[in-house]
């Protein structure tokens, strides 16, 4: 007897300890205990708690699933903040953002494995109450934690493969059968999110990130999109449909193993549509806002003129994906086929480096990689006093954005990439993946391409990576002549300026690069300058710059910023006076 009761005393303690035992009561209390002051924790406790009580569990019952997807509800700030944590980290290099991205792949997956579980259970016995009363919520969460999956790859610039697309229709084929792909489903309160959802919707804005896949977003933009679909979706009362629209649109095909296609082509049968105008016009709305606020925001407030020109070009972006009838973004020139190669230089610092000298003269070499280089002479000015541009043979420079290096004699590393067609305004490249990995949307790179005898400067703006070998790259060419030159900063005194000194007493002098007015350019109707993003930040519009550059010595200004990334900025420049080198 007492041994009976010792059992049946473990049981019930057992029973205590285990969050999803009796549905979601306690499951939701437990989401609600863990810290969130320390996500990392949350997400180790939460995933412990799935590998005991799923993972390991034999028999399955419907109030554990009802647990589970309580915990799941509760835990959406968790997946939020880790989320932020990898836009925040998101710079393109760095073990952090590799190791934040393989966390979140991690996380979804394996709420997605625990739902496949379930979801086989549930397909065998859709007879059952119990589970059928299940089968809405339980394959909204697996669409959520797919969407996750998808966003995170579109952080990488991947697509998925064709056995995901293929997961993700028939999820909602089985639920389109049932007559529950519709059914509102209630949401926990919170935020902006709208208090419920369907099926349907959740499927739908899968597909409607999947869309945005055009390689031009970097992961804060993926991750704005992200969470103003659910919005979209309710409040602009977007939803799938079988009747085909007469003025354009999207369709879906649910048996195929792909997305959203333009209405360019005959759908095939059972294909679902999509008409996109509500939220064409409230992205025309936005930028007229935004326009209008640009309008408003004087110089000096230069990081905000930054912010509003990065929103309307990435509202210019969203409205070209999500337009009913396709409207490509303005090209200057036409684009031509071309097959020959391209050396790169990759990162704002090797840049100014590279262009310092023009393009060495012999051919590229044979099977080329880059782990070839050449040379580029040194600059005599102290390294520790130019922003650390030069560093002494032996010394390895690893920019941001970039793999690019010196080898022991002080030589320039590149890339050879194979150049596949090109513009006036712009190359498309493709580069071997591993080495165009730790490139990212707004990396500044020199071109030069084989057989041509200077070097243009390009901005990364599309990565896609077609495959674990290959990645296609598109790069806006700003300028088939640019120049390096040396600045030199002042500081502000009681009898005007002084020139500013470093914490070693030399002068505080860095490079950057000059670009002269080009007729045509959206961007350079007047001359431009690119310098370190951290020389940007701290020089105030005020305060006048001295720029050496051939035998002359000029006082210049920074006027409109045009773009700020992670290592460089760029602004329009006006002289204020100008001096031979042997008067300065």
């Amino acid at each position: 007897m007492a041994l009976v009761f010792g059992l049946f005393t473990k049981r019930e303690e057992d029973t205590a300890r285990d969050p999803l035992a009796d549905g979601a009561g306690r499951a939701t209390r437990w989401a609600v205990a863990l810290p969130r002051i320390d996500p990392a924790t949350a997400r180790r406790e939460v995933l412990e708690m799935l590998a005991e009580r799923v993972d390991r569990v034999a028999k399955l019952a419907p109030e554990r699933l009802a647990g589970l997807i309580a915990v799941d509800e509760g835990i959406d700030w968790l997946r939020l903040t880790l989320a932020t944590q990898y836009v925040t980290a998101a710079r393109g290099t760095g073990s952090i953002e590799d190791g934040l991205w393989r966390d979140n792949i991690e996380f979804a997956n394996s709420f997605t494995r625990c739902y496949q579980r379930f979801y086989a259970i549930v397909e065998e016995d859709l007879g059952s109450r119990k589970w059928r009363v299940l089968l809405p919520r339980l394959t909204t969460r697996m669409m959520q934690q797919m969407m996750v999956d998808a966003k995170f790859r579109l952080f990488r610039f991947e697509r998925w493969i064709p056995a995901k697309w293929q997961n993700l229709h028939k999820l909602y084929r089985i639920c389109a059968a049932e007559g529950c792909a519709e059914e509102t489903l209630a949401l926990p309160s919170g935020g902006e999110a709208p208090a419920h959802t369907s099926v349907s919707g959740t499927y739908l804005q899968v597909l409607m990130l999947q869309l945005v896949n055009a390689g031009n977003l970097p992961p804060p933009q993926l991750e704005w999109v992200a969470r103003q679909l659910p919005v979209w979706v309710h409040t602009l009362g977007l939803k799938l449909g079988t009747t085909m629209p007469t003025n354009g649109g999207f369709f879906v095909d649910p048996a195929s193993t792909s997305g959203l296609h333009r209405l360019d082509d005959e759908p095939p049968a059972g294909a679902l549509f999509l008409q996109t105008a509500s939220l064409e016009a409230a992205l025309y709305q936005q930028r007229v806002e935004t326009e209008r606020e640009l309008a408003r925001t004087t110089i000096k407030d230069r990081d905000r003129i930054i912010d509003l020109r990065g929103r309307l070009e990435f509202l210019d972006k969203l409205a070209t994906q999500f337009a009913m009838n396709f409207h490509p973004l303005t090209r200057r020139g036409s684009r031509e086929d071309a097959d020959s190669r391209v050396r790169i230089v990759v990162g704002f610092q090797l840049v100014c480096k590279a262009v310092k000298e023009q393009p060495p003269a012999e051919p590229f070499p044979q099977n080329a990689s880059s782990d070839d280089a050449y040379t580029v002479a040194y600059d005599d000015v102290a390294s520790s006093d130019v922003y650390g541009f030069f560093q002494a043979p032996g010394n390895t420079v690893t920019p941001a954005g970039g793999s690019t290096r010196h080898d022991d004699e002080g030589n320039l590393r590149c890339h050879y990439w194979q150049l596949v067609d090109r513009s006036v305004s712009g190359v498309r490249v493709l580069a071997p993946t591993i080495e165009a990995e730790r490139t990212t949307i707004g990396t500044l790179v020199a071109i030069h391409v084989e057989g041509e005898s200077s070097w243009l400067l390009g901005i990364v703006r599309r990565l896609r990576h077609e495959s674990s070998r290959e990645t296609d790259i598109g790069i806006e060419v700003v300028a088939q002549n640019l120049v390096q030159v040396q600045l030199q900063a002042f500081s502000p005194t009681s009898d005007g300026y002084k020139e500013a000194e470093t914490v070693t007493g030399f002068p505080h002098n860095f490079y950057g690069l000059y670009l002269p007015a080009e007729d045509g350019s959206p961007k350079r109707k007047q001359r431009t300058l690119i310098i370190p993003r951290e020389e940007f930040d701290s020089h105030k519009p005020d305060e006048p710059l001295s720029l050496v550059a051939g035998q002359f010595v000029y006082t210049i200004g920074l006027r409109h910023p045009l773009e700020k990334q992670a290592d460089w900025a760029w602004a329009a420049l006006e002289v204020l006076n100008r001096k031979p080198v042997t008067e300065s």
